[in-house]
């Protein structure tokens, strides 16, 4: 399965490429010396430092040291990227429930580092934009990053009372953590009693299952073969169960699924109707995408997602990543995996959403 650390709204940047862009800021803000990048310990506290508030407001502080905030209240810190709404979307989530836990009872605080050609002025700027309501620390160097091993955002971490970390890598306040609780949960959890089991690093969350039970969201856009745009809804097969697929033309496993989705196509033709869409960053990417399709020989209907548009209204963050969606429109069920025997998974889908 190929991953993306950051949503496809924005180019792919590796902690490397953070690394280079925060040390080109450093001249920029100055700073004390710069906390430890040892990678941080459950249960223990972090060697916290002093940060720039990008979201500083007249009387506001221009810089926080997360030290002052231990033995008074929980920390949470959210990573986010101000050119990627859905991080920022979680971030205004996370906001809103410490708004409603009541005042002291949280220490919460976003955090961004640099990316692309942005400066730190720039960055002041666009965080200024959001009009956030909480501090947006920024991770010089970056070390909070190296800290909590931060690959993916958002990306949510929760130290108790004391600061020592519980919880790193949260993707979504609806992240389960156990049964009955998920993230929210353990943030108020934290706000109430300011302890907090040691969950650890969590394993990666797909946002894409968030979908299911909801409508299609429909679009248009260049199919492959054809002049023009077309819809999905015009695609769409009334009174069948129908399998949306998204895949990228250098995914691995998208290499090895899609021409075994292909085959078992081939052969039930009356079965599920399948759909792709093939997620192609500038005209570069599409041609070489045309050229995978021609060589592969394969005839699904592939939709163009140019620059990820149609990936961001399905929460696509890693690929391939399978829609079933019931006859009636409403999504079934996503399915994440790259080794899966799709024609398996089909056939007992038609079964149950049918009722064969």
């Amino acid at each position: 399965m190929r991953a993306r650390g950051f949503s496809p709204a924005i180019p792919l940047v590796l902690l490397a490429g953070l690394l280079a862009a925060g040390a080109a800021a450093a001249q920029t803000v100055p700073s004390p010396r710069l906390p430890s990048r040892k990678t941080a310990s459950f249960g223990e506290t972090i060697p916290f430092g002093a940060y720039a508030n990008l979201n500083a407001g007249p009387g506001g502080a221009d810089r926080i040291d997360l030290r002052a905030a231990v033995g008074k209240a929980p920390i949470v810190l959210c990573y986010f990227a101000v050119a990627d709404p859905r991080s920022v979307a979680v971030l205004r989530e996370v906001q809103d429930l410490a708004a409603g836990l009541g005042a002291g009872r949280l220490a919460l605080y976003g955090v961004t580092t640099l990316s692309g050609t942005m400066d730190v002025a720039k960055m002041r700027e666009r965080v200024r934009e959001l009009k956030l309501e909480v501090p947006v620390l920024y991770d010089e160097g970056p070390t909070i990053s190296f800290q909590l091993a931060i690959l993916r955002i958002p990306s949510i971490a929760i130290f108790d009372r004391e600061g020592r970390l519980r919880l790193s890598n949260g993707g979504s306040l609806k992240q389960t953590l156990e049964y009955k609780m998920d993230l929210a949960d353990a943030i108020r959890r934290v706000a109430e009693t300011g302890r907090l089991g040691t969950y650890g690093m969590l394993p990666t969350y797909y946002p894409a299952v968030e979908m299911v039970g909801a409508r299609y969201p429909d679009f248009e856009a260049p199919l492959h073969g054809e002049k023009g745009a077309r819809t999905f809804s015009g695609l769409f097969a009334a009174g069948r169960v129908n399998v949306l697929v998204f895949w990228t033309q250098d995914c691995p496993h998208c290499r090895k699924s899609l021409p075994a989705i292909e085959a078992w196509y081939r052969e039930h033709p009356d079965g599920v109707n399948v759909v792709t869409i093939a997620q192609v960053s500038g005209e570069t990417g599409r041609v070489r995408t045309e050229e995978y399709i021609r060589r592969e020989n394969l005839a699904l209907p592939t939709f163009f997602d140019q620059d990820f548009e149609i990936g961001r209204k399905y929460l696509i963050t890693s690929t391939p990543t399978v829609f079933v969606i019931r006859p009636d429109g409403v999504i079934d069920s996503v399915l994440l995996s790259g080794e899966a025997d799709y024609g398996a998974v089909f056939e007992a889908k038609t079964k149950q959403i049918l009722k064969l």
